[in-house]
């Protein structure tokens, strides 16, 4: 089955795609976008502007697409069929590619100019800032060896193709990689979830994103679900992991 790294030209319908796969979605659903069904053709710009940003976000980002071919018309042409966001973790990163140090700000300007001209009127942008400030409350999962993972934060299929190994497909590009560098593979999962992401080999659970911080966790606050955090370790026990907390 077909994959490859995204280029530019897959970013607009990687984003229309996933506003279709999250439509009914817990967090980018309801909650970052509740007017989505009033507004409906306005949420793509939502994930257009964040994989723009990915896009040119280095080292360590990748956008994986899975396509199909089609030469029905005499040209060949693809149709993006699902996209994975993977993160490569480091305990000490490398340097910033130039690439990434001259058009990440350029891109980043671009999308608030465009945000003026052209809003996305289905989002809240106060719930959208919410997710981000859940962070501290999980991430010491990704301590000591854990440090160095590749982490799969974000993955959607086409409902057109779906039931056809396309997700699969794009988790398996990851754990190629973390198997190959000895290092684990983590997943926080959609709640739901569980049983696909245990099947692609994320043989563990060790926690939730509400697990700790009480009512000041902004994500328990917010009423949004607790999100099963999935790892493989690869059968290596993992080291010097931290508690919550734990400095």
């Amino acid at each position: 089955m077909p994959t490859r790294l995204a280029t530019w030209q897959d970013l607009l319908p990687a984003a229309k795609l996933l506003a279709q796969v999250f439509h009914d979605d817990h967090m980018f659903g309801s909650f970052v976008h509740p007017r989505q069904d009033e507004y409906p053709e306005d949420v793509y710009l939502y994930w257009l502007r964040f994989l723009r940003e990915i896009y040119y976000t280095e080292p360590g980002e990748h956008l994986v697409i899975t396509y199909a071919e089609d030469s029905s018309t005499g040209e060949q042409a693809t149709t993006v069929t699902g996209i994975a966001h993977w993160i490569r973790n480091y305990s000490k990163p490398p340097p910033t590619s130039w690439t990434s140090r001259l058009m990440l700000p350029i891109v980043e300007r671009y999308n608030k100019a465009e945000d003026l001209v052209w809003k996305n009127r289905a989002v809240d942008h106060i719930n959208d800032a919410i997710i981000a400030l859940g962070n501290p409350y999980f991430m010491h999962h990704w301590s000591g060896s854990r440090e160095d993972s590749w982490h799969l934060s974000l993955l959607g299929v086409s409902p057109a193709f779906g039931k056809r190994g396309y997700g699969r497909e794009l988790v398996r590009w990851g754990f190629e990689r973390s198997i190959q560098e000895s290092v684990s593979c983590t997943v926080i999962s959609v709640p739901g979830q569980e049983r696909f992401y245990r099947a692609c080999g994320f043989d563990t659970v060790v926690g939730t994103s509400n697990d700790e911080g009480g009512d000041e966790n902004a994500w328990k606050a917010a009423g949004l679900l607790p999100a099963p955090i999935m790892v493989c370790d690869h059968g290596v026990e993992p080291r010097g992991l931290k508690k919550y907390g734990e400095k």
